[in-house]
């Protein structure tokens, strides 16, 4: 199959925040939803169109997932959020009419195919999985916030221990990341240490990311655009294609200040952001906590704690971006995926788990690990993840789906592969995935 560009496999259009160009960002994402779903004002789900506005304070997942999202489809985050058939049974309760455009994503949720299939499997699980997150999680993300601040103090004698204070960082971030999924918690907070905001990522990464992966609705696809073209493009820049390799590192390092110091400031400018939350400086009370307890001069501890921000954003990006999305032979905007449009099969033809990672707790949580499964059921705790794993294999069975995990080295180079891909491809992913 041929392309003199990207196409989309699951979108009926392009999104509206493509469409214009300019500076993409979440409010844009979210404007551009609110065009393009025709949910008239209010949520839809499916082909229905629900008012929850008495419901939103006393939603168990939190208000903010139905404040943000009031006037989008919220079919793919309402599916994948909610396992039990308690939400499911709700909606009539909300029902105002049925919506007059077809969605704006095609992808499908149908009884009898896959994700509904397993989704029903894991309804099953014992013990019941969906109880909200684990006292092991819990443990272990405390346990890195105190190897993080314990190491960034010693860091204002020692750079050494302000560069292993970033890895402790980026664990504690990466951690922090499997509670902004569920409703409001103390955890999600730690997130913010890193300069970069939760609540931003619960709309790139959760509602964004999580439900469109590797789509023109991809956030974390448009976002990096154009010092990373992860889409397979016939005019796909000659230094992004066969330097990125060089320059990424770079990159990395920089980007935990960038969001904070340059992207924050851009967004007061274009008047996208007119008010800050108080949690958007929460980094900041590491290095003034750092100094009160030290009475060391405060430059060399804000000197200190930079150097940590650098190390922790480097290993940051430098996972996320190699943990499981992006090769040549995972699927990207352009690339064929096939007559069947299952939500579950999409899923599994945009990730790839890895072989080193899966079946590891710790590296789970520190890694993005168990991918395919939290992509599905993006709101379990990750302890709960493994659990499900008999699951998947034996749905893939019954649907003739081949899901083979890959080496963290392979995936790491073809991130880059990835990057120099410009062509697309034609075969169908959505049966037997090759290694």
């Amino acid at each position: 199959m041929k392309s003199d560009g990207p196409h989309s496999g699951i979108l009926r259009k392009c999104p509206s925040n493509r469409e214009k160009g300019g500076m993409l960002s979440v409010e844009d994402w979210l404007k551009a939803k609110e065009a393009d779903d025709g949910a008239e004002g209010l949520w839809r789900v499916h082909d229905g169109i629900y008012d929850f506005t008495s419901f939103v304070k006393t939603h168990p997942g939190g208000k903010y997932w139905l404040e943000v999202t009031k006037g989008t489809d919220i079919t793919e985050a309402f599916e994948s959020h909610h396992i039990s058939e308690k939400a499911e049974n709700m909606l009539k309760k909300f029902w105002v009419k049925k919506a007059t455009t077809p969605r704006m994503s095609t992808l499908t949720f149908h009884e009898d195919g896959f994700y509904k299939t397993l989704k029903r499997k894991v309804r099953k699980a014992k013990p019941v999985p969906f109880t909200g997150s684990t006292w092991e999680s819990r443990m272990l993300i405390d346990g890195l916030l105190v190897c993080f601040l314990l190491t960034n103090y010693l860091g204002i004698y020692n750079y050494w221990w302000s560069i292993l204070s970033g890895v402790f960082l980026y664990m504690v971030a990466v951690a922090a990341h499997n509670f902004f999924h569920m409703k409001d918690n103390l955890r999600m907070y730690y997130f913010n240490l890193s300069l970069l905001s939760f609540r931003e990522w619960r709309i790139s990464h959760s509602l964004s990311h999580h439900q469109y992966v590797n789509t023109l609705l991809d956030l974390e696809i448009s976002l990096l655009e154009p010092i990373f073209d992860y889409l397979p493009k016939k005019d796909k820049n000659l230094l992004v294609r066969f330097l990125s390799w060089a320059y990424s590192p770079i990159v990395f390092c920089g980007v935990f200040h960038y969001e904070f110091f340059i992207k924050k400031i851009l967004k007061l400018v274009f008047r996208q952001k007119t008010h800050f939350h108080w949690e958007e400086f929460l980094a900041f009370t590491v290095p003034l906590l750092t100094w009160l307890v030290s009475n060391e001069d405060p430059l060399k501890v804000f000197a200190a704690w930079n150097v940590t921000i650098v190390s922790g954003s480097f290993f940051f990006f430098l996972i996320g971006l190699t943990a499981a999305h992006h090769h040549p032979e995972i699927y990207h905007e352009g690339d064929y995926i096939g007559d069947d449009k299952d939500f579950g099969l999409f899923q599994l033809a945009a990730v790839r788990d890895r072989e080193e990672v899966n079946g590891n707790y710790f590296l789970t949580m520190i890694s993005f690990g168990e991918h395919a499964l939290h992509h599905m059921f993006p709101t379990l705790d990750h302890r709960k993840l493994p659990a499900l794993n008999p699951y998947l294999e034996e749905t893939c069975k019954e649907f003739n789906v081949d899901y083979k995990l890959k080496t963290y080295a392979n995936l790491v180079s073809g991130m880059y592969r990835q990057l120099a891909r410009n062509y697309v491809n034609g075969r169908v992913y959505s049966k037997k995935l090759k290694h």
